[in-house]
């Protein structure tokens, strides 16, 4: 199995190692600038005739309503979650990785070379608080401060 650092875009199944803060609440605002998932607002993308003023209504309602609620169940879970038969749909799962990226929430992503589907798998923010506690006393103690 290969690790990765950084966002991986070529590969057919990818794990993403994530902390996300209890209290993060992402805005209207940023699930529409990442669900174009093109760097181009939905108005250029009307304008140039990729999509027509009526879907875009309803992709934008479609977006905010799922990608909240994924990030909260994603927060309150705390295990594997992905899409496929029982999980969410690319779009919506995309929108949520580049939300997660954006914030540095993405700890590791992880090529799985096919064995499976794109998932999402988080580590509690009150876990990685206590690791981070733990190393910070540590290096005190070793200095002796």
């Amino acid at each position: 199995m290969k690790i990765k650092l950084d966002f991986v875009t070529n590969s057919s199944s990818i794990a993403f190692i994530v902390c996300v803060p209890d209290d993060f609440e992402t805005t209207n605002e940023e699930i529409l600038k990442f669900a174009a998932n093109t760097g181009d607002s939905f108005d250029e993308l009307i304008n140039e005739g990729y999509i027509d003023s009526e879907w875009k209504g309803k992709y934008e309602e479609y977006m905010l309503e799922f990608v909240p609620d994924m990030i909260e169940e994603l927060k309150i879970k705390g295990n594997l979650w992905h899409y496929g038969f029982d999980g969410t749909g690319p779009d919506v799962y995309s929108t949520i990785i580049d939300i997660l990226q954006h914030h540095d929430f993405i700890l590791n992503s992880m090529d799985l070379n096919g064995e499976g589907n794109n998932q999402i798998q988080t580590v509690p923010y009150d876990k990685v608080k206590q690791l981070f506690l733990a190393e910070a006393l540590k290096e005190i103690q070793i200095k002796g401060v």
